[in-house]
């Protein structure tokens, strides 16, 4: 954690003088398209130090580069705010639009702080932990190509004490020619799902579903093509079973294919997208042991209200059994773009007796939940509200849910009330 926290400081302290603030400003004219187009209220002339735009070429920062389809619903990435905005703005080193060989040099990471208190069948548990703390650096070059990599500091309450390959959460060469066209090579996430998808930053709730965390697979080695034609998206991706430091033996492959019916619906936002997830073998390291999984979903905004809807069914190896199930994410704003309020109701089932395994965060931390661990049905309802900081960069979520299991070859089912309180913030 000491070396996030340097890096954070120096970012701070970080200045320009006059003279180097006038070299980084972009000169007027149209901007190329591999550059963003700072919004009217940004005034860059206030910023250190400076080529701000060029930082907004990413979305949002919490993976190292941002896809064509970007998955996530329901929060402004940015907001207005003066002091944050030179704030946000020093994690940028350099930047240069006009330079050939380099244009961006930055800092990317993100922070999260999280707190829960469970009361259940199985026991109570509480604590603040760390939940996340990444760190990475970034650089854009010969215009169309962008190297990333960034380091799991802390990852689910663990610090990671070694700094060898397995502590990279993400390292990643993309070559995007154009807006609609992007290979990437490295290891990255392969996004089963639209809420797995979504990055850890932009999620509406604190923790995900039940069977988006038991289907979806880790980060891994590989490579992904995505492009966007007209309405349709599509991404193909094949990854390796293992780590870097294996052989890339048990492979598995992600398909992707999006549609766009915002104009035919006479909505703000209607993206249907339909993911198949296939794993080569039960042993793989980083995928989960089912031979086939499929999820649809449908991702809805208009205005204040917003809601993802998700459906899964996932047919197992060996013994695992089938799942399948539902999750429905409305959310409303009912204050400004600032306060917001977040639904959720998810249903998991099973053919196998133990085809479901309640889930790590947080039900898995009380005292006697080996009792009632596995079950082959699953339902929850969560209540929360969001309050956005400076967009999705800097929120404070809190939220309460209510889980029920039932089945398993277990002494119990499970019943509990969780409750969830976390600052968010990345850059």
């Amino acid at each position: 954690m000491r070396v996030f926290y340097l890096v954070i400081c120096l970012m701070i302290f970080w200045k320009l003088t006059p003279a180097q603030a006038q070299q980084a400003a972009k000169p007027e004219g149209a901007p190329s398209a591999n550059v963003a187009t700072p919004s009217s209220h940004t005034n860059l002339a206030t910023l250190a130090p400076l080529g701000f735009p060029l930082m907004r070429r990413a979305q949002y920062y919490g993976e190292a580069n941002e896809e064509l389809d970007i998955t996530g619903t329901g929060a402004p990435d940015e907001a207005e705010h003066p002091y944050l905005d030179r704030l946000w703005s020093y994690p940028l080193i350099y930047s240069n639009s006009d330079n050939p060989f380099i244009q961006e040099i930055s800092f990317f990471g993100l922070y999260q702080i999280e707190s829960y208190a469970i009361d259940s069948s199985a026991g109570s548990a509480s604590e603040l932990e760390a939940r996340r703390a990444r760190l990475g650096l970034r650089t854009i070059f010969f215009k169309n190509f962008t190297l990333a990599g960034n380091l799991n500091i802390k990852t689910d309450g663990v610090s990671n004490n070694s700094f060898d390959v397995n502590a990279l959460d993400t390292f990643t060469l993309a070559w995007r020619p154009t807006d609609n066209f992007q290979i990437r090579l490295g290891k990255q996430k392969a996004g089963f799902s639209d809420e797995y998808n979504t990055s850890s930053s932009r999620i509406l709730t604190l923790e995900r579903s039940l069977l988006v965390d038991q289907l979806s697979p880790s980060k891994s080695p590989g490579a992904s093509l995505e492009m966007k034609m007209d309405k349709w998206t599509y991404l193909i991706g094949g990854y390796s079973g293992n780590t870097f430091t294996e052989t890339y033996d048990n492979p598995f492959a992600l398909a992707r294919l999006g549609y766009n019916m915002s104009e035919k619906l006479k909505v703000e936002k209607a993206n249907f997208r339909f993911y198949y997830l296939h794993n080569s073998t039960s042993r793989s390291e980083n995928a989960r042991p089912y031979r086939n999984s499929y999820s649809l979903s449908m991702d809805l905004q208009e205005r204040r209200a917003s809601n993802l809807i998700q459906a899964f069914y996932a047919e197992g190896y060996d013994n695992i059994g089938n799942v399948w199930g539902l999750t429905m994410t409305p959310a409303w704003f009912i204050y400004s773009d600032k306060l917001q309020v977040v639904l959720r109701y998810q249903y998991a089932n099973s053919s196998n007796l133990d085809g479901l395994r309640l889930q790590r965060h947080y039900e898995q931390e009380t005292p006697n939940f080996a009792n009632s661990e596995f079950g082959n049905r699953y339902q929850a309802g969560y209540l929360g509200l969001n309050w956005y900081i400076y967009g999705n960069k800097l929120k404070v979520m809190s939220g309460i849910e209510y889980s029920d299991m039932v089945g398993g070859s277990g002494s119990e089912d499970f019943s509990g009330w969780t409750w969830y309180g976390g600052l968010r913030l990345y850059f």
